[in-house]
């Protein structure tokens, strides 16, 4: 279809005027709370950033990962997108409860319980902040001290359209234009609800769960439903403008053996076009005022499109679920500009900041690229599993995992993460545990794998950990670190020994080897090569199980595993113990501040939840609990 075509007066200056200012009045909107000052009735901001869904926020230039800030655990899998509005983060759990948190330390603010899971982004509205429920309740909490304003019952949930049907993990998020608060449910229906006092105005039928979440732009309502038509509403009424069918409408997903019917993606309203995917395995897009198909992207005959698409600079940028990769949409022609393959589910919606446009595998993998040419500019194992689209504010990007966790990673300037691990081929030989090439290419994965040891590796961290200088025993890896104030840390993810005590032996002279290389995990007084030295792996082989200590829980350390190479607690502190007393998992300090030193943790590189757990140790955050 030529440019000429598009719709709001046919030409590209139209196009030209119309999207930049789309754009910018969502980036005003994100970046009015992003201030922090803003709490007054007027202030909106929900999922995607504005009613519109354009997926853009205020964002600085050229920002890289920059390692983790805080990270806060809650009863259950986080698939709720957080939201920011005046320095607070709102984000639900499977465990029923929505929390606010402090956006720049993840400290509690406070927590509501809803009374069922919140699997959907709430939106914030003024004194109010909305949330939905799988059970169907709409609720309006008091955004400063989280009791409930109103509650808003749905109907009964919709069956699922065969069987066995898997994917149905969200639910709507609401959208708030105006007074009055939209929501969609599972009973199939769309809801128009007054902000002030929860009184129902209005309800739209469709014929199957509404989970994709409403888009509001000009007076009218866009939703998808799961019988695979997109209902564009009349925000002042309810009455229905125009219906689009997908091609899944008329499939048969018990046929395919997975559904093939459902949108789950939320659709983004830009230059007179809405942009949406379906799990037929197509992006759309369709003339927002007749409902024409515009133009129809096929992702896959397989895959399904579940994320919501961002639209910035005529491009909208969609990500794809099985066929793993994603990709830039000319919007006006549907010519596909650039793509990249990931190899990963993607069902995180991408966002935009500043000159960035950053994905989440549902792996845990962050991506960052330039929107324009899809260069990947960042690329970032994080070590966790997510459902969860990012929120990104303030020079953070906020996230929840399938791991019971709402993330906060900082968004920096280059060169960005200020920590590095160093793979010790020399001692590599002695290595014999399955798995420990994997914690290497781990880290090699998110570009945190340094070729070679610092200069002056041999030497003891200073006072502080300003500079680690530890050489790594057998398939340890070590952690380095440049100058910073705060927690500095040498991280070992694992340890590995292949057979009895010998080699236990074998790895801690391999460690003295040079005069000064053992000093960094023994007790020796600096200067004083008389002392006695403690050797921190005794020669125990035997598997004893480990149990967590309040230290290691405060490390993110959850549940036990069985260890083995334990060693002494004299001089360490214990983040786990054997049945033996040893210590499993333990710290090394050197005079620092609290979180900085030499830290042992063991990690199978085949075991995804224990290199999140190696991830967590090296980037040094607070771990937060109720």
């Amino acid at each position: 279809m030529p440019r000429e075509s598009f719709r709001h007066g046919g030409s590209l200056r139209a196009l030209d005027r119309l999207l930049p200012l789309a754009l910018a009045a969502t980036v005003a909107l994100t970046g009015c709370e992003a201030g922090g000052g803003d709490s007054s009735a007027t202030s909106v901001t929900m999922f995607r950033g504005g009613s519109d869904h354009l997926g853009v926020s205020a964002g600085p230039a050229g920002a890289a990962y920059g390692g983790l800030l805080w990270r806060v655990r809650t009863g259950g899998p986080v698939r709720s997108s957080p939201v920011v509005a005046g320095g607070v983060l709102f984000v639900g759990s499977s465990d029923g409860r929505l929390r606010a948190l402090d956006a720049r330390t993840g400290e509690l603010r406070w927590a509501a319980d809803a009374g069922a899971p919140i699997d959907a982004a709430a939106a914030v509205a003024g004194e109010l902040v909305l949330a939905a429920t799988r059970a169907g309740e709409f609720l309006a909490f008091d955004r400063a001290t989280g009791e409930v304003r109103w509650r808003v019952r749905s109907g009964a949930e919709q069956p699922l359209a065969w069987e066995g049907m898997s994917g149905d993990l969200y639910t709507a998020s609401p959208a708030v234009a105006g007074d009055v608060a939209v929501f969609g449910g599972g009973d199939g229906v769309v809801y128009a609800i007054d902000l002030a006092d929860g009184e129902v105005r209005w309800r739209f039928a469709t014929e199957g769960r509404v989970r994709s979440s409403p888009a509001v732009a000009d007076g009218v309502v866009y939703a998808g439903s799961a019988d695979g038509s997109l209902y564009t509403i009349a925000l002042a009424d309810g009455r229905l403008l125009w219906r689009f069918d997908t091609e899944g409408r008329q499939l048969d997903s018990s046929l395919f053996g997975y559904d093939r019917r459902t949108i789950t993606s939320s659709p983004a309203v830009a230059g007179g076009a809405v942009f949406f995917g379906s799990r037929d395995g197509s992006l759309y897009a369709v003339d927002a005022e007749t409902g024409a198909l515009r133009w129809r992207v096929l992702h896959d005959d397989t895959s399904w499109s579940i994320a919501s698409p961002a639209v910035v600079d005529w491009l909208v940028l969609d990500a794809s679920s099985d066929a793993g990769f994603f990709h830039a949409v000319d919007a006006v022609t549907g010519r596909v500009v650039w793509r990249v393959d990931v190899g990963a589910p993607l069902w995180p919606s991408p966002v935009v900041a500043g000159d960035t446009a950053w994905f989440l595998t549902s792996l845990g993998e962050l991506w960052g690229v330039d929107p324009r040419t899809g260069a990947v500019r960042e690329r970032v194992q994080l070590g966790v599993r997510t459902k969860s689209s990012p929120w990104i504010e303030d020079g953070a990007l906020y996230m929840g995992t399938d791991e019971r966790y709402v993330l906060a990673v900082r968004l920096v300037d280059p060169p960005g993460l200020a920590r590095a691990v160093y793979w010790d081929a020399a001692t590599e030989e002695l290595n014999g545990v399955a798995g420990s090439e994997a914690v290497r290419d781990f880290f090699a994965a998110g570009g945190r794998l340094a070729r070679g040891f610092p200069r002056g590796a041999d030497r003891r961290p200073r006072a502080g950990g300003r500079r680690v200088r530890a050489r790594p025993a057998a398939g340890e890896a070590c952690l380095g670190q440049r100058e910073q104030p705060r927690r500095r840390r040498a991280l070992p993810p694992l340890a590995g020994r292949r057979r009895q005590g010998g080699l236990a032996r074998a790895s801690a002279a391999r460690l003295a080897r040079g005069a000064r290389r053992a000093r960094v995990l023994d007790d020796r007084p600096r200067g004083d090569p008389a002392a006695p030295r403690r050797r921190p792996f005794p020669a125990f082989f035997d598997g004893f199980g480990a149990t967590v200590t309040d230290a290691g829980r405060r490390w993110g350390l959850e549940e036990g595993w069985l260890s083995r190479w334990s060693a002494d607690t004299a001089g360490v502190e214990a983040l786990a113990l054997d049945e033996n007393g040893h210590a499993a998992a333990w710290v090394k300090s050197y005079g620092g501040p609290p979180g900085s030193g030499f830290v042992r943790l063991e990690a199978d590189g085949r075991d995804p939840q224990r290199l999140a757990l190696v991830a967590a140790a090296a980037e040094g955050f607070p771990d937060h609990e109720e």
